[in-house]
């Protein structure tokens, strides 16, 4: 998925290719990469209820089948993969309109202080059938449809990285054939929504912050482990700075997670912003998504180098992406790999 912008605070225009496993937004000393990043970070973290509009004007085909299926089985399996040129592909075009509109709020929300510089925003996105129909085997979220009123037995659940959207009713249901058809083809448009635009993917920005005062909730985070707690104890080698990322490492990451890095080169010397660099390439590496912005010239120099010389095939060329901004020249492609 392509995200077009154009007069973005000083960004006069940049395009940028939100499936690359490494997104680098880098330059000089100036507030609108890290902008942008943030711009990126509401894309894939708002909800999607404003597609309920759209399924007002969509014609979905007749589910009443699938409808039958499930009252008399409590419980049926639907390839999201077999249904995109059904639920996508004709309102290709208002999903993607509605979600830049949307998001251009959200900016405006988010970073209220400077929503003059927004007035002349102009966001888009651009999608291929054949993004559409990829993106649905590998969508990294899981989402639970149901319990939507007092009486409402269905529910609907789409696992990470599966094209199955699974159905089950209890057999005391309260609601029509034609309520239940509805709800289907309306739970069946909302998962292909959110896979292909990548929304609800577990996210992580480096430097935020756990709620204030909930103790107990982080207690209880710290009772997990991930898979990658070996990566605190080399990033804590590099820096003890990095605590909220160190606690993600050790308690909350999964594979295909979303990283997002806001210049962590802020505290750091030079030898340890080559290190960051390397160790933010092995995230990569380790099949994590990282999308980072920074000022570090020794950093994105040491991610160059593992891209040209260790020939890891998901820290690749084709894989990432890097963008250059700078006063002189607003927008200027910095490189393609």
């Amino acid at each position: 998925m392509i995200l077009k912008i154009k007069n973005f605070g000083s960004i006069n225009q940049a395009e940028i290719d939100l499936s690359k496993d490494l997104i680098l937004l880098c330059g000089e000393q100036d507030y609108w990469q890290t902008y942008l990043t943030h711009t990126i970070y509401h894309l894939f973290s708002f909800d999607t209820s404003f597609f309920l509009e759209l399924t007002k004007v969509a014609q979905f085909v007749d589910t009443k089948e699938l409808a039958l299926e499930l009252l008399e089985n409590h419980k049926i399996e639907i390839n999201l993969s077999e249904k995109i040129e059904e639920y996508f592909i004709p309102y290709k075009t208002q999903i993607l309109n509605t979600t830049a509109i949307y998001l251009k709020e959200k900016i405006k929300e988010a970073l209220n202080v400077f929503k003059e510089s927004f007035v002349n925003t102009e966001i888009a996105f651009e999608v291929s059938d054949e993004f559409a129909k990829r993106q649905i085997k590998f969508s990294n979220y899981e989402t639970n449809f149901g319990n939507m009123q007092k009486g409402y037995f269905m529910t609907a659940q789409k696992p990470l990285f599966s094209s199955i959207l699974t159905f089950e009713i209890t057999p005391q249901h309260q609601f029509s054939l034609e309520r239940i058809s509805s709800a289907i083809a309306y739970n069946i448009f909302i998962s292909i929504a959110h896979s292909i635009l990548g929304l609800q993917a577990q996210i992580f920005q480096a430097n935020q912050k756990f709620s204030a005062g909930l103790e107990q909730e982080i207690n209880n985070l710290a009772e997990k482990t991930s898979p990658f707690a070996y990566l605190a104890d080399r990033l804590e080698v590099i820096s003890q700075d990095f605590n909220a990322l160190s606690f993600y490492l050790k308690h909350l990451a999964q594979p295909k997670d979303l990283l997002i890095i806001i210049e962590p080169e802020a505290t750091l010397s030079i030898d340890n912003q080559v290190a960051i660099g390397n160790f933010i390439g092995d995230l990569v590496n380790k099949e994590f998504k990282v999308l980072i912005s920074t000022n570090s010239i020794p950093l994105v120099e040491e991610i160059r180098r593992m891209i040209a010389y260790e020939h890891n095939p998901i820290l690749s060329s084709e894989n990432s992406i890097s963008l250059f901004f700078t006063r002189k020249v607003e927008w200027a492609k910095f490189s393609d790999n």
